[in-house]
Parts: C-alpha cells; structure tokens; sequence
C-alpha cells in the first residue's frame, strides 16, 4: 500500500509477487487470520492501477479458506467483499448466498452474529440492488436472535449486537456511492497522484 501511496509501482508489484507464493502455503487457519486485513488492503490497490495482482491474491486467499467452517465463511466474505468492490461481483454473489443459506439454518448464536458483521460489512460493497436485497434477508435473522447472557432480563445483547451489524451495513460509506461512481473517482485519484509523482520527480 505504502508503496503504490508514493508511486512506486514497480516495487509494490515486486513486493505482491514475492507475497503470492507464501500466501498459497498459508493454509485454511492462515487465511482465515489474513482475509480481513487483506481485503482491505487490496481494495486500495486498485487505486493505484494495481488491480490485477489485487484480484490474483484474492483468488488464493478464497481457494486456502474454501473449507466449511465458520472461520472459513467468514475469510471468504471479506475477500467476496473486496471483489465486489473491484467489480468481480459475479465472483462475490454466490459467497453472499452461501452465508444467507447457513444463517437460515445456523443456531449457534456467537457464529451468527460473526457471519452477520462479516456479511453486511460485504454487501456494502456490491452494486446496490445486490445489497439492499442480502440486507432485507438479513434483517429476518433478529427473530431467531437470543442469549443467555445475564443482562437478558433486561436487554439481549446479542439482538444489539445484530441490530448494529445490519445498520452499520445500510450505512457503509461503499453502498452510498454507487460502484460506475466509485470506479470514477478511484480512476481520477488514481491520474491525479501519479501526475503529483510526475511532478515531483
């Protein structure tokens, strides 16, 4: 990141290269640790016209967590997330719906609540029809949400705790900026660094 940050493409593409072959030996627990800082990470490569080694470290991050698995869900979410912002959403729709699937049929509450954050932190990231529609889903989950927590005579904090998950998804920055107009302004921040490092030099 830092690398792309002051223009320097080509070491940053060194650097991506030389990740690559340890990222595929990383295993299923590896991955699952990596997958959220990864994502994020090479999201913001694309503002860099790093895009291509972006979407190959997604691919072997999605390939190491393609077991079952509530860790493994999970890491394939954040990485569904980031190619749906690279616009790979043919790649990120059938994970959204694999996680729908398991929540209609999970009733382990703490992997619930997991999947959920991770899920509609995702959707943020996909055209708006896709996620408006995973968020309505997700919304019928509070009624199968419970604890047995001892705040629950008073208040489930786990109902909280899903009701801030489905809102911090309708409220994700990435779903207010439609995805052609997201590309746009990444483009352009993309020229305008590189004529500022132009400039500089």
């Amino acid at each position: 990141m830092l690398a792309g940050l002051f223009g320097e493409e080509p070491l940053a593409r060194e650097i991506l290269a030389a990740i690559e072959p340890t990222l595929a030996k990383v295993g299923a627990d590896g991955a699952s640790a990596i997958a959220p800082v990864a994502a994020g990470m090479l999201r913001t490569l694309r503002r860099f016209g790093l895009r291509a080694e972006a979407e190959r470290l997604l691919g072997l991050l999605q390939q190491a967590v393609s077991g079952k698995g509530t860790p493994n869900l999970v890491a394939r979410l954040h990485t569904a997330g980031a190619l749906a912002f690279l616009g790979e959403e043919s790649r990120a729709r059938p994970v959204f719906e694999e996680a729908l699937g398991v929540l209609r049929t999970l009733d382990n509450v703490p992997d619930q609540l997991k999947i959920t954050r991770a899920l509609a932190r995702s959707l943020g990231a996909a055209p708006i029809e896709v996620a408006i529609a995973g968020m309505a889903e997700l919304e019928k989950g509070v009624l199968t949400v419970t604890d047995s927590f001892n705040t629950n005579t008073h208040v489930c904090l786990s109902v909280l705790d899903f009701a801030e998950a489905i809102v911090l998804g309708y409220a994700s920055d990435d779903l207010a900026i439609d995805p052609t107009a997201r590309r746009h302004l990444d483009d352009d921040e993309y020229l305008v660094r590189r004529r500022i490092h132009k400039d500089l030099q």
